[in-house]
């Protein structure tokens, strides 16, 4: 946990808002951080508890996140080298074909 910790710390100067945004954007954004790293720790620490590669609303699902927070979790985690994309496959929760991600 204390390597996950560390990446995501190196990764607080992921910028959340674009320049052009106004300065309340960037406020947001900064507030928001925290929050977005405690949530990618528990979708890391879920992914790996997991007996198969989830899709992302399977992994949200058991999280109890929206799907599309768990998603923007997953990207970041996958930007970082620490989780990556599978074989798509139908997902229990949405019955649509959908990627599963797997950590790395």
């Amino acid at each position: 946990m204390e390597l996950f910790n560390n990446l995501v710390r190196a990764s607080d100067a992921i910028e959340r808002a674009r320049s052009t945004d106004p300065e309340t954007s960037h406020i947001a954004a900064r507030k928001y951080q925290p929050k977005a790293n405690s949530n990618a720790a528990r979708v890391h620490a879920m992914l790996q508890a997991m007996h198969r590669p989830p899709t992302a609303a399977e992994l949200a699902a058991e999280l109890g996140f929206e799907h599309v927070e768990t998603q923007r979790r997953l990207s970041g985690l996958c930007t970082r080298g620490l989780v990556a994309k599978r074989a798509s496959r139908e997902c229990a929760v949405k019955g649509t074909q959908m990627l599963t991600w797997e950590v790395i």
